[in-house]
């Protein structure tokens, strides 16, 4: 994008791939190196984008072989501060609590804490019911359903008005 790379996003990105059929159709051909003669397609950028990626990898790895491009992806492990391990999961970059409350009529909310809504553990060493039982929905990226209790809700009006 040359000098205009500055000034460029995403949503400049997708635009220039639509072309005129862009909602908002590009003022200028971004794919055109306007210091060739030539006029450059978007395929023909986007495919040498390609093959310089493919050429950095392969110099960075040693081989073109892509299978050995890959490394081990670190696992995040969920465990008790007393010592239990609850489980297991590749380690992404989220949150490990999420909530999302919808301030419609009626109120709705969901969340999920990975480790489950209780952490307790009893002296003999026996987990509570709920000992990570949202770990799997967790993994999921899924939520669930958060029940409101009515007095909470017949407060929140008050609440949103401080």
């Amino acid at each position: 994008m040359g000098a205009y790379s500055g000034d460029a996003n995403l949503n400049t990105l997708l635009h220039s791939l639509d072309g005129g059929a862009s909602g908002v159709p590009p003022s200028r051909d971004y794919f055109d190196d306007i210091g060739t003669p030539q006029v450059e397609t978007a395929s023909e950028i986007l495919l040498a984008s390609l093959r310089e990626a493919l050429d950095a990898a392969t110099a960075l790895f040693g081989t073109s072989d892509m299978n050995a491009w890959r490394s081990l992806r670190p696992v995040t492990v969920f465990a008790h501060p007393l010592g239990p391990e609850i489980g297991q999961m590749p380690t992404s970059n989220r949150s490990t609590y999420l909530q999302v409350s919808e301030l419609s009529q009626p109120i709705a909310a969901w969340n999920i804490l990975p480790l489950g809504q209780s952490g307790f553990i009893q002296p003999d060493g026996a987990p509570s019911a709920h000992f990570g039982d949202q770990l799997a929905l967790y993994r999921q990226f899924q939520l669930r359903p958060m029940p409101l209790v009515k007095l909470a809700v017949a407060h929140l009006p008050a609440i949103l008005k401080r």
